[in-house]
């Protein structure tokens, strides 16, 4: 049986936690349920956000299951994992402790291809830059007393004084934060989705690329991006003038 190795070096297995989220589809698309390692890169959608990352190490084209990925991403030590494919699977190991998860094979041939799922959010429509810290906070109080918490919808919207935070179905006050708003309309964005894009960053400050229409919202965060579909607000009701 011809098998063939690589190892992931540490910067390589926190990309790869940095984009498993969006790795993580549920079972109506089993065949996106996964990581894609390509050269030095590695990608995740869940048809719903997209996230790519440039890798040091050059990878075999593949795509692991999110789950059994996650649990090794999650064990890994200093010393990164060893990735082992052979013909019908592959195995990740832990070159310290000698655990070792073996993962189903996985057909690529038909995963969308990052490069074109990245040029959907080429050409911004405006931008939203706004302190990590305090995008991070606000969207988790509006999202913590939601009926599906961490699914929680909110609305980013421009403020007098910078951008203004409301959650569709929280009770929360509305939050307005200093920011550098260039967008002229309110935002639909998932707030799970925007909390995984912000998970990890060391920047204090985020740039928010905001698509026209439904193109998605870009964060970009030193060689990896997060591409986020926007999500259609409830509409006010147009209140009816008496005759």
């Amino acid at each position: 049986m011809s098998t063939s190795s690589w190892h992931l070096q540490p910067a390589t297995v926190a990309r790869i936690a940095r984009v498993l989220p969006a790795g993580r589809a549920g079972s109506h698309r089993p065949n996106l349920a996964g990581v894609l390692l390509d050269g030095q890169q590695v990608a995740a959608t869940d048809a719903y956000r997209v996230a790519v990352a440039d890798v040091p190490d050059a990878l075999p084209r593949l795509l692991l299951p999110a789950r059994e990925l996650g649990w090794a991403v999650r064990a890994a030590t200093a010393d990164g994992l060893d990735l082992a494919v052979y013909p019908g699977g592959s195995q990740l190991s832990c070159p310290v402790t000698g655990r070792t998860w073996h993962l189903a094979a996985r057909p690529s041939s038909d995963y969308p291809d990052p490069a074109q799922l990245l040029a959907q959010a080429a050409v911004p429509e405006g931008t939203i830059s706004v302190q990590t810290a305090q995008l991070r906070d606000a969207v988790t109080e509006l999202s913590g007393d939601a009926p599906a918490q961490g699914h929680a919808l909110l609305a980013l919207e421009p403020a007098a004084q910078g951008l203004r935070l409301s959650g569709v179905d929280s009770t929360a006050p509305p939050a307005t934060l200093p920011a550098r708003c260039t967008v002229t309309r309110p935002i639909g964005v998932a707030a799970r989705f925007l909390l995984d894009a912000l998970a990890g960053t060391t920047r204090q400050t985020v740039l928010l690329e905001v698509g026209h229409d439904l193109r998605p919202l870009r964060l970009a965060d030193d060689g990896l991006v997060h591409l986020i579909m926007p999500c259609r607000l409830p509409q006010t009701p147009t209140p009816r003038v008496a005759a």
